[in-house]
């Protein structure tokens, strides 16, 4: 019932603010290639709603979906205010190429993948999978909560990793630029990491560390 309510709280549009909805089959990929800001609801039924200040503003996004895969897509200089609230069963990968941020409720399957490229953020309020990925380069940021029981983490800074709230058995970080990563593992560790980026992983794991800068590792 809860998450009936937040899916309807999330569909509820704001007054006087114009508003679109593209029929999207059930989709598990995402990738957003326009300034949009994208929130992503599991676990109910399918669809995308927007809503801009201006109807052109909706006119000039392009969904498509191939396969499993939704893009989201938009001409230069367009959709800057515009708020979408995508929704669907599940989700496994969240691929970013936009100075946007993308919230998600929930990241679940064997293998879940988020990326980001550029000054974008991703958002997850929870993983639930064996195996998360996260890569990231540029000045973004991918925060992530919950449980996998392998986490691969890799990036070229400056951006910042989040993974403090993810509950691991291993963990691996690939650490390049001025990367800074949070991250925790319950048993094993091993860092990879250049002379200006800076790891911390928690939990107390057995750590094997190759850095150019070893005082910037904290395991």
């Amino acid at each position: 019932m809860r998450g009936l309510i937040a899916l309807a709280t999330l569909f509820a549009s704001p007054a006087h603010a114009a508003e679109r909805r593209w029929p999207v089959g059930s989709i598990e990929r995402l990738r957003i290639e326009a300034p949009v800001t994208v929130h992503v609801v599991t676990g109910g039924g399918n669809g995308v709603r927007g809503t801009a200040a201006d109807r052109a503003t909706l006119d000039a996004l392009e969904l498509r979906v191939d396969g499993n895969t939704l893009t989201i897509r938009a001409p230069r200089g367009t959709a800057k205010n515009a708020d979408l609230v995508v929704a669907t069963p599940r989700l496994d990968t969240i691929a970013l190429f936009s100075a946007t941020t993308v919230r998600i409720d929930v990241l679940r399957g064997a293998r879940v993948t988020v990326s980001t490229a550029g000054t974008g953020s991703i958002l997850i309020g929870r993983v639930d999978a064996e195996r998360f990925d996260a890569t990231l380069v540029g000045e973004g940021t991918i925060t992530a909560a919950g449980r996998a029981t392998e986490t691969r983490l890799a990036g070229n800074g400056p951006g910042i990793i989040d993974a403090a709230a993810l509950a691991s058995e291993r963990t691996m970080v690939q650490a390049a630029g001025d990367l800074i990563v949070r991250a925790a593992a319950r048993s094993v560790a091993q860092i990879s990491a250049g002379p200006d980026a800076q790891v911390t992983i928690a939990g107390r794991p057995q750590c094997t560390i190759r850095a150019a800068r070893p005082t910037n590792i904290r395991c």
